[in-house]
This record gives C-alpha cells, structure tokens and sequence, in this order.
C-alpha cells in the first residue's frame, strides 16, 4: 500500500465514523479503526515507502498478543 492509498483509505475512514443524520446510520467504521489509519499514514509519511504488514512492529506485537490470549484460553 502507498501513502497514496493509506490517504485515501485513512479519509474513507473518516467519513464512514461520522453520523449521517440523513441516513440515520451508525459509522461503520469506528475510532480505533480511524486512529490504525492515521498511525499507518504517518508511518508511510515518515519513511517513504511502501506499507509492508509483516514489517509493522507495531502490528506485529498486536498479532502475537492475539495469538498468545487464543493460546492461552484453549
């Protein structure tokens, strides 16, 4: 994903957060979601590339946190 994509991407989740009074619709999208966006914009702001999910240390730690609470509920 470019920093292109992660803009456009980041905006649809900014506009999918907020009521719609005409719609009378819940966001689907909510803060949390919103916030991963941001977080992954800057990072491709700040480095210039080419977003890599298996080079986000911060997604990573998520994952392994994930796999850990599964593991340790079985």
């Amino acid at each position: 994903m470019t920093s292109t994509e992660a803009a456009a991407a980041l905006e649809d989740a900014r506009l999918s957060s907020t009521w719609t009074a005409t719609a009378r619709a819940w966001p689907k999208t909510n803060a949390a979601g919103v916030a991963e966006w941001e977080r992954i914009t800057q990072l491709l702001a700040t480095t210039g590339g080419v977003y890599d999910p298996a080079a986000d240390a911060v997604l990573q730690d998520e994952l392994a946190a994930d796999r850990g609470a599964a593991e340790a509920e079985q």
